[in-house]
């Protein structure tokens, strides 16, 4: 099977089980809106926002080395993954830990003190997965991912059903989570052993040598944490206490939907990159500026009519999966845009890790985390969610910015924006076709969107035959 037909076939199973994930996390958080209610859901998410933070610090760039590094000619796998995996597991144990007790310095309720000891080790097993899950990303063979990822979601939905079934409060809930990501984790697991040699070490010189090179990615995460994710953090604590966990749920239901559509740039950039990084390592520019350029058209197709659409049908989207959260619409479409600027972000920044350039961003994420926290310190406790939701666009547009310059300095890319201006066309007719039928069931409106977006962009060539029979025969790039 050549190259290309393996990235299209690895990317398509993962989007596809990512996907089917996805529609089970979204009635997931339905299901939640529902049972818990305003202050209930602001609880959990506020949990999870809060563990994501360590989380992520825990993760000191390993992914995306381990990604880059471990298909290489003269590296010794065994010894180099033994120190990686050891690395992650060490560090993951040692934030969680602090994670869990800090939570109580915090002005939390009870509830969410008690629900972060529980969470914290659903996030330590989805630690330990992301590595494992790296060297299956990089062997080009995602089947038993694709399956653990399932099988964890069809838990943590069915779990969830009986939960509110039997009338559980939200810690037993939260138990449903470390469960179902625990299942995901040791089905990654039990097939790594068949690939690669591995065991738990304290093999600190290589550390020093791995740390050497993961720590611009690691500073740069924090700084991407800091500006992307610090904003329920800040609503959660800047806010009256009585009202601050009822508007982090108004805020975290519509955000959710943002965390489920931007979920699917890592797999699908995480499959890509290391080919990016071969073919721009080998010398091929040229190949490798046609294969971002076909990236860029791909993200052009997909985000547009997301943007879109999701500004349009944010009311009915909002009544479907959180009834009764008052706003959250319009905090929908603030964060449509927000998903739109963030797709077209990660396109270059992941390239510039693949590139080696990480160094030359640390200054600009610096710069929006700084000018981030400024923002939420001083406007959230005025303006509460909207100055959240804003502040989110504003930031992450200032990073797309920076980041387009950064590679077209460093890679000599000029893109072309015909594809890109004739995804915009299509999907304002598709505005214009669901506006004028708002009213209509949500489903049906969006097999409706999908439908009038795919025939504009046939007509107008943005979608061309050949392109059809290079995605048929999984020759995408």
């Amino acid at each position: 099977m050549s190259l290309t037909r393996k990235i299209a076939g690895n990317t398509i199973l993962r989007v596809v089980a990512r996907l089917i994930g996805n529609v089970f996390g979204v009635i997931v958080v339905a299901l939640l809106t529902r049972y818990l209610g305003q202050e209930g859901f602001g609880n959990y998410t506020t949990i999870l926002a809060y563990l994501f933070f360590f989380g992520a610090l825990a993760d000191l760039g390993l992914y995306m080395l381990t990604i880059n590094e471990i298909n290489k000619i003269d590296l010794d796998r065994s010894r180099f993954y033994s120190a990686v995996y050891s690395l992650r597991l060490y560090s993951g144990v040692v934030l969680l830990l602090l994670a869990v007790g800090l939570v109580w310095v915090f002005p939390y309720p009870s509830i969410v003190k008690q629900g972060v000891m529980i969470v914290a080790l659903s996030i330590f097993f989805g630690l330990l997965d992301q590595i494992q899950v790296a060297v299956y990303q990089a062997e080009l063979n995602v089947v038993r991912v694709a399956v653990g990822e399932l099988l964890g979601k069809v838990v943590l939905i069915s779990g969830v059903f009986i939960g509110i079934w039997l009338q559980v409060g939200l810690l037993t809930i939260l138990w449903v989570l470390v469960l179902a990501q625990g299942l995901q984790w040791f089905i990654s697991l039990t097939g790594l052993f068949k690939r690669i040699k591995f065991r738990l070490n304290l093999d600190r010189k290589y550390w020093r040598q791995i740390i050497r090179r993961t720590w611009p990615i690691a500073l740069s995460q924090l700084f991407v944490l800091i500006y992307f994710k610090m904003d329920t953090i800040f609503i959660s604590l800047l806010r009256p206490p009585a009202t601050a966990q009822i508007e982090v749920g108004i805020y975290g239901a519509p955000y959710k939907i943002l965390e489920v559509l931007i979920a699917l740039i890592p797999i699908f950039m995480g499959l890509v990159s290391p080919v990016l990084s071969r073919v721009w390592s080998a010398g091929l520019k040229e190949k490798f500026r046609d294969m971002y350029q076909k990236i860029f058209d791909a993200f052009s197709i997909i985000v547009w009519p997301l943007v879109v659409g999701g500004v349009v049908l944010a009311r009915p989207l909002m009544d479907l999966i959180a009834p009764g959260f008052e706003s959250s619409d319009k905090i929908l479409q603030i964060l449509m845009v927000a998903i739109g600027v963030i797709f077209f972000a990660h396109l270059p920044t992941y390239i510039i890790v693949t590139l080696g350039q990480q160094l030359s961003m640390l200054k600009a994420y610096a710069l929006a985390a700084a000018l981030a926290t400024v923002l939420y310190v001083v406007f959230i406790p005025i303006y509460s969610i909207w100055a959240a939701a804003w502040i989110t666009v504003l930031v992450e547009s200032m990073v797309l910015v920076m980041a387009w310059r950064r590679i077209k300095k460093v890679a000599q890319i000029n893109i072309k924006y015909n594809i890109f201006s004739k995804a915009i066309f299509a999907s304002l007719v598709m505005a214009g076709i669901l506006w004028g039928l708002k009213d209509w069931n949500i489903f049906i409106l969006l097999v409706l969107g999908a439908m009038s977006y795919l025939v504009v962009m046939v007509a107008v060539k943005g979608i061309t035959k050949k392109m059809i029979e290079k995605i048929l025969s999984r020759e995408v790039i």
